[in-house]
């Protein structure tokens, strides 16, 4: 089984959130292709950007979907880096 974690930035250098998803699932789809995965599991931190993403190309394409929120341990554990 073949895991595929999808996480990146999470808002644009004007402060938006980052909601390219063509280039995701393009990447995404490019990735799966080249290494020949079936129905591989995507990985989602569950932030808001590029993990969110993930999760929509996950959904669009019938994959499961393992999610692994930040919890309020996490954050007051890793600070930032989380």
């Amino acid at each position: 089984m073949s895991k595929i974690i999808i996480a990146g930035i999470r808002y644009n250098k004007d402060k938006t959130v980052y909601d390219d998803y063509d280039f995701v699932r393009d990447n995404v789809d490019k990735f799966i292709n080249k290494h020949q995965l079936e129905n591989p599991t995507i990985v989602s931190g569950k932030a808001i950007g590029v993990d969110l993403l993930g999760e929509i190309f996950a959904e669009e394409n019938q994959y499961k979907l393992q999610e692994y929120p930040l919890t309020k341990q996490d954050w007051n554990t890793h600070v930032k880096r989380a």
